[in-house]
């Protein structure tokens, strides 16, 4: 077993209850995007319009991103370059880690502060799709939620030096 397979920190049962809930909900949204994306192209195949397809493909897929971004922080599973961190030496690696850990929890929480202020600024404008009429804040809501739950979960693994941090 490498350093990067996930291991459990805490939270036993309740983050995998989380966990399960996340991969289910992520998944319906990409099994939602994936229906519209698929019965739009049938629908033109067949001289047919589905009206609005891509704002559903677009409006699930954000859920199912947002979803696969929490989860991949749950389960210590984000893409890394092993190339330089295999060849550093193990007390190099306990510095390096909750370092990584912090700034990468400081970078989300920018992100979500970032795009907080976006929807701010835009909330009375009442935007909405043009098609379908789904409204972008309840879309906002979703991407600044999965920002800020992952930058706390790297800022709450940051002090931990062990291998699952």
């Amino acid at each position: 077993m490498s350093p990067n397979d996930a291991k459990p920190v805490g939270g036993g049962a309740r983050r995998n209850r989380l966990e399960t809930w996340m991969v289910a909900v992520g998944g319906a949204a990409l099994l939602v995007a994936t229906a519209a994306d698929s019965a739009d192209v049938i629908a033109r195949h067949v001289g047919w319009r589905f009206l609005g397809a891509i704002e559903i493909t677009r409006a699930a897929i954000l859920v199912g991103a947002s979803c696969a971004m929490v989860v991949a922080t749950i389960a210590h599973k984000h893409a890394t370059v092993r190339l330089v961190l295999d060849r550093l030496p193990a007390t190099a690696l306990r510095v390096l880690r909750p370092v990584h850990a912090m700034l990468a929890g400081a970078y989300f929480l920018a992100l979500a502060a970032g795009c907080a202020w976006i929807a701010l600024d835009l909330m009375h404008g009442h935007e909405e799709s043009e098609i379908l009429h789904i409204p972008y804040m309840p879309l906002r809501l979703v991407g600044i939620g999965a920002l800020l739950a992952t930058g706390a979960l790297f800022l709450r693994r940051g002090p931990r030096t062990g291998p699952d941090a």
